[in-house]
């Protein structure tokens, strides 16, 4: 609730909360994977305030690689991407190479 109605609450906390994202390198299937929860908040502070992600990318590139990544979870990244893609051509581009790789 606090992503949606203000982002900028979270900006502080956007290195923690992706320190909860699993390994790329772990099971799909981790025990206590909180990636979904994460990344649904992140796609609600990437709605209002998507600069507060920009040096975060690497980070979401990396949570969308497999065997970890679940489509939805990509679905989730890719999301997150192109409200960041919004923001200018080259940013935009970036997400869409992204998205297609």
């Amino acid at each position: 609730l606090m992503a949606k109605n203000d982002p900028s609450v979270l900006e502080a906390s956007i290195s923690q909360l992706l320190a909860y994202l699993c390994p790329s390198t772990s099971s799909s299937k981790a025990t206590g994977c909180v990636c979904a929860g994460v990344l649904k908040v992140l796609l609600c502070v990437s709605q209002r305030r998507p600069p507060l992600l920009i040096e975060h990318l690497a980070t979401l590139h990396r949570a969308a690689s497999p065997p970890h990544a679940t489509p939805a979870h990509i679905i989730l990244i890719a999301q997150i991407l192109t409200q960041v893609g919004k923001l200018n051509k080259v940013r935009y581009h970036r997400s869409v190479w992204f998205m297609s790789v």
